[in-house]
């Protein structure tokens, strides 16, 4: 249960049991901005409550609690309260994702500006809503307060769109609503005319001073006149504020820095560009890294690396025109820093801006043996690595001119590094990994290298089939905030090969009784391979209309009768399947074991299964149990090549025969029928069919001898079956009665289905006949003996 308390929650009355014997997770409660719960006594509660800064708990006398509160407000205990601990309680607690406490509000403020300010100009100040990771939360619309932190200072809005109030004018305080629309982040300025050079600017949030900003900023120190970064030349007088900070940089870059001499003749007067301040002088310049807050790589300014403090900073001559100097900057590495420049009498520092990595190379990729990535360009190119199987990669940060930045991953919070399959090379059509999305499984787990500024992981995997490319970025996204940073694409890695076959389903069904007559269409095999990774998963790109019929594994069937190592799949015909997403499928369909034309068999333990060729690859089909070629235990020998299809089946060669009868003219007669098969040394009757059919339809009458007329086959006129091979009284086939006085014989021929034929007169496969005679018959060239049953 998740209950949301918007303002406040009354549990009213005493005794009260809430989810006493239950998990607390089983009811978790999220207190909103300032909401309250307030209980009665004696109240036995399991729960996870989570309340942010302002969110009031008060419980009554007797409490017994189990469960989690996570507040950021304040927890009230009457006399008598217990808070036990349990394994099962810290168990499910343990599972249970908590990102903040409070339901969405933000976990502090950020505070921008570029360190420095000047007495007769309008100081850009940023804040911004952020959660505890860091991000800007853009649906912020709370009511912030802002100080100077020295009772001095006029603020004004310049963007945002929500409510802005300076209530008293120069006393260094204001408030601001955020609208929706400011997305977590509005602009201010503040004009600072006299009092305390360095301010320690203050944001919090109003009613709730517990959430602040985080005090990164640094402080904002203000003078007369001062030297200003801008990224452009500044007009003379400049607009205040001076909204023109250095931007974003890429390591390796050289980036024009704009350096403003301004002066207000005295406090409070209007800032202007110092215009006699001209020709060469010379200037000290230094860095302040900011995060990470040490570095080993300093920048450049007009060629000249920079100090690493003020004490140890660098100077140089710099040629001012009217105020102004443009400035050559390079820094090789990466990182938020501010520029600080200095003669004796002016200073000035830069805002802070961060200087992000220009290319994330993938210098090696290797399989978990060392071998190096092939970089496979078709489908049958040299595999590398089986689907789900780890594989090394080694990224290096690089500046754009291709050296190592050592300061990556030193931020804080550190920056890392993340790995993703950004484009499918083969087959171009496919999936780029089961979910599509180019994801690598532990694709953020790179570690630090000796190197700084490369960085490793050796338990990456892609669970699909084919050829990728790789590209590595900034594991969170977001370099400090400066946004994405990705590099080049890697060249083709792959290919990723099938970690296994698999049978997942198989079944060979009889056509009657447990057994197949040979050449009947109605032997069922149904099953299914699959092309498998290593997490058991389907490949849906080992497909031959993707890849090719050559970049494929060829499936055959094997089928031998009691392990005798005589192979007879050549008598069930080809398979016509082919590899589809993945898999190997082969009915509900019937197939025939063909029928020889001399009688064999019978065979009575027929296992047929199914065998893998990969003769690209090598990769074998999994819990192989039958090899059709010898007559031994592969299982225990070890070179079994094929997986049985479910268990044995009987196939036999069959026929039906059709019995002679002789009767009195004066009645009809039956003349019986029975279905045989060849037990290896004669034809006996097939006692298992009960499933061979016929009707009167079927037989025709012919070889008319004696006086015989025409006669009919009057029974049955439905289908019939046998009944354990043969007809039962009163359902043979039944001919009519010739009438009294009408002697003679006829031949009785049953058209019977193909694989119950046979070559009767020693020629090919005919249907059966036999021989029904009516009265005083002499009898037939054919036939020792006639008896006579009578009904």
């Amino acid at each position: 249960v998740f209950l949301h308390i918007g303002t406040r929650l009354n549990v009213t009355g005493d005794y009260l049991y809430i989810n006493r014997n239950g998990d607390a997770t089983d009811l978790q409660i999220y207190m909103h901005e300032n909401a309250v719960i307030d209980t009665g006594d004696y109240l036995e509660l399991a729960a996870t409550i989570l309340s942010p800064a302002g969110g009031d708990l008060k419980f009554g006398r007797y409490l017994q609690f189990q469960g989690l509160i996570h507040s950021a407000g304040k927890i009230e205990l009457d006399d008598r309260a217990e808070l036990t601990y349990s394994n099962s309680q810290q168990s499910a607690i343990a599972a249970l994702s908590i990102c903040q406490a409070g339901g969405g509000g933000p976990d502090h403020f950020v505070v921008g500006h570029d360190g420095s300010g000047a007495y007769c100009q309008a100081e850009p100040v940023t804040v911004t809503a952020t959660d505890n990771a860091g991000n800007v939360m853009t649906d912020y619309t709370g009511s912030i307060i802002l100080d100077s932190s020295s009772s001095r200072g006029t603020w004004a809005l310049t963007t945002g769109a929500g409510s802005f109030a300076d209530a008293t004018a120069d006393d260094g305080l204001a408030t601001y609503t955020f609208a929706t629309s400011d997305q977590g982040a509005a602009t201010f300025a503040l004009t600072y005319t006299n009092g305390t050079p360095a301010l320690d600017i203050d944001v919090w949030e109003s009613g709730n001073t517990s959430l602040r900003d985080d005090d990164t900023e640094g402080d904002l120190v203000y003078s007369s006149k001062g030297f200003t970064f801008t990224a452009s030349a500044v007009a003379d007088p400049p607009p205040s504020p001076i909204n023109d900070p250095l931007g974003n940089q890429i390591a390796g870059n050289s980036f024009t820095a704009h350096l403003n001499a301004l002066t207000g003749s005295t406090p409070g007067s209007s800032c202007g560009v110092v215009t006699s301040y001209n020709g060469t002088k010379t200037l000290s310049f230094w860095v302040e890294y900011v995060n990470p807050s040490t570095g080993t790589v300093v920048p450049t300014v007009n060629g000249v690396s920079a100090g690493t403090s003020e004490a140890m900073a660098v100077t140089q001559t710099v040629t001012f025109n009217n105020g102004r100097a443009v400035l050559s900057v390079k820094y090789k590495d990466v990182g938020m820093i501010i520029l600080h420049a200095k003669d004796n009498a002016i200073s000035g520092t830069s805002n802070q801006f961060v200087v992000t990595p220009a290319d994330f190379s993938l210098v090696s990729i290797t399989d978990s043996a060392g071998t190096a990535n092939p970089g496979a360009t078709t489908a049958t190119g040299t595999g590398f690595v089986a689907a789900g199987e780890n594989f090394s990669v080694v990224v290096q940060v690089l500046d754009a001119e291709g050296s190592l930045t050592p300061n990556y991953g030193q931020e804080t919070p550190a920056e890392g590094v993340e790995i993703t399959a950004a484009s499918l090379l083969v087959p171009a059509a496919g999936r780029n990994g089961s979910a599509n999305d180019g994801a690598i499984a532990n694709g953020a787990s790179f570690t630090a290298t000796t190197s700084a500024g490369e960085f490793s992981s050796n338990v990456l995997s892609w669970d699909e089939t084919g050829i990728i490319r790789l590209q590595a970025s900034v594991a969170d996204d977001d370099y400090l905030g400066a946004g994405e940073i990705s590099g080049n694409l890697s060249g083709p890695v792959g290919r990723f090969t099938p970690a296994s076959y698999v049978l997942t389903t198989g079944a060979v069904t009889a056509a009657c009784n447990g057994f197949t007559y040979m050449g009947q269409p109605a032997l069922r095999l149904s099953w299914q391979l699959e092309a498998q990774g290593t997490a058991g998963n389907r490949l849906y790109n080992y497909d031959a209309g993707l890849l090719g019929a050559g970049a494929v594994a060829t499936v055959a069937l094997q089928a031998e009768n009691n392990n005798d190592g005589v192979e007879l799949a050549s008598r069930i015909p080809g398979l016509t399947a082919s590899w589809i997403n993945g898999g190997f499928s082969a009915g509900p369909a019937d197939t025939s074991f063909s029928r020889a034309v001399s009688p064999d068999g019978p065979f009575d333990s027929l296992l047929i299964g199914v065998r893998v060729s990969d003769t690209l690859d090598s990769v074998a089909l999994s819990g192989t149990d039958m090899n059709s070629a010898t007559s031994t235990d592969c299982s225990s020998i070890g070179n079994c090549t094929a997986k049985a299809l479910g268990t044995a089946t009987m196939v036999r060669f069959g026929r039906i025969a059709v019995n002679n009868a002789f009767g009195p003219e004066t009645e009809p007669l039956d003349v019986t029928l029975k279905s045989q098969f060849w037990n290896g040394t004669e034809f006996v009757t097939h006692a298992l069919d009960n499933c061979s059919s016929y009707v009167n339809s079927s037989a025709t009458l012919g070889n008319y001898q004696g006086g015989l007329p025409a006669l009919t086959v009057i029974a049955p006129v439905s289908v019939t079956t046998l009944n354990s091979g043969v007809s039962l009284p009163g359902q043979a086939l039944i001919l009519s009665a010739p009438g009294s006085g009408n002697d003679g014989s006829v031949d009785v021929t049953l058209t019977v289905d193909t694989w119950l034929r046979y070559p009767w007169t020693g020629g090919g496969a005919v249907n059966p006949t036999g021989t029904a005679g009516f009265g005083h018959f002499r009898g037939h060239d054919r036939v020792i003996y006639w008896r006579e049953v009578l009904n």
